[in-house]
């Protein structure tokens, strides 16, 4: 259901508690690219398959629990803070995974190869996520067709580019993320953070227009092999960075998946304007929740766990998704089977009964309808360019809708 408005979490919404459950946490490694991804896997107690919760981190050499220590230099940003580690995505997971959802965390490539990281490509810096997707989905206590994707700042402008090629994510979060490109968002805070700080406005603006001015060569092409690298990286991935990441409403709009974009009210990283800009440009079935007081962290302004009102929204949001646990996704997709999933030519698609099976694109244009007069049908794909579809069957007694991509 689209939501027009951009909410706020109300008390009453937040009285929505899962019971809680006992949870493991195991130590993994999965490989990425050249590398070994370091992370840990968070298993709920009881029996699955359970729905699985990857999240895809924010900037900067990131541990598993993000964690970040908050030392004499954020007294001017966060005064309440001070001498305090948080740890958000070790809270956010442990809540999730006491609600029932198997949680992957990881360490980014850059803190686990600090010394060490090797050539530096798009792939290989950014879609670590990807490779988590791949060993997840193998896990005996995860329903493989259940995989929902969460991605806190810069990890939400990267969810939807993999999700769209996939036909196993089931739903995106986006925490705290922008819709402003990257470098705009960093000059933004360079200049407002030495303001605020009170530190050398002068450097803040020369710093501010170089990067602006290096990501505008980026764009129109103007690099080279000898043009410098900038944060250790070649202008030519930085390339590959903006290609892929500054249309991040069309690809949420392409995956045609249900989205929640959660705002953190109090954030002065991505500040709340960034939500509004979603909220007025994506066009699938969205909501919108403002979560108030909360920082880019996730937390209050004192407080160094996250606020219970983050993954509270989440988990009742899910809830309304009937993505609770493994047997839900199975209940709720009852009455159309699609197989096999991507395609390429020929899909088999089984229903309870004689009806239409519609077949439009992610903006809802129908483009083919078919008559099926039998449970089991076959349908021809060969005329459909690659992409991601919708399938809906409509009966006498019955409608469903499916997700399908052509590859």
């Amino acid at each position: 259901m689209r939501s027009r408005k951009i909410k706020a979490v109300a008390a009453v919404m937040l009285a929505f508690i899962t019971g809680a459950k006992a949870q493991v946490t195991t130590n993994i490694n999965f490989p990425h690219d050249d590398k070994i991804v370091q992370g840990c896997i968070t298993i709920p107690a009881g029996q699955g398959p359970f729905p699985a919760i990857v999240i895809a981190p924010g900037s900067g050499a990131m541990d598993r629990d993000g964690t970040i220590s908050m030392g004499s230099n954020v007294q001017c940003l966060h005064p309440g803070l001070v001498g305090q580690t948080l740890r958000p995505y070790k809270d956010l997971g442990d809540a999730l995974a006491a609600a029932g959802y198997v949680v992957l965390r990881y360490n980014k490539l850059e803190y686990t190869y600090s010394q060490n990281l090797g050539a530096i490509s798009f792939n290989k810096l950014w879609l670590p996520f990807e490779s988590a997707i791949e060993y997840v989905r193998k896990r005996p206590e995860v329903d493989s067709a259940s995989i929902i994707l969460i991605g806190h700042s810069e990890g939400s402008t990267l969810i939807p580019l993999v999700a769209k090629s996939r036909s196993d994510i089931r739903a995106l979060i986006s925490i705290g993320g922008a819709r402003t490109p990257f470098d705009s968002v960093l000059c933004r805070q360079l200049t407002e953070f030495t303001a605020k700080c009170g530190g050398n406005m002068q450097q803040a603006k020369n710093d501010s227009s170089y990067i602006q001015a290096y990501f505008n060569n980026v764009r129109a092409g103007n690099f080279s092999a000898s043009t410098p690298a900038l944060f250790g990286v070649s202008a030519a991935v930085w390339s590959d960075y903006v290609a892929a990441t500054d249309p991040v409403v069309q690809h949420y709009n392409d995956c045609f998946l249900p989205t929640l974009f959660v705002g953190l009210a109090n954030d002065i990283n991505v500040p709340p304007s960034e939500l509004l800009r979603f909220q007025n440009e994506i066009t699938v079935p969205a909501d919108f929740w403002s979560v108030p007081g909360t920082n880019h962290y996730m937390t209050y302004s004192a407080t160094p766990t996250i606020a219970k009102a983050v993954p509270d929204t989440i988990i009742y949001w899910l809830s309304k998704l009937n993505l609770v646990t493994g047997t839900a996704r199975q209940k709720s997709d009852q009455g159309m089977g699609v197989y096999p999933n991507p395609v390429q030519n020929r899909v088999e698609v089984a229903v309870p009964g004689p009806g239409w099976i519609r077949i439009s694109d992610v903006t809802g244009r129908e483009i083919e309808k078919h008559r099926c007069n039998s449970k089991k049908n076959t349908i021809d794909l060969g005329g459909l360019a690659p992409g991601v579809y919708l399938l809906r069957y409509d009966g006498s007694r019955s409608s469903a809708i499916s997700r399908l991509v052509k590859s």
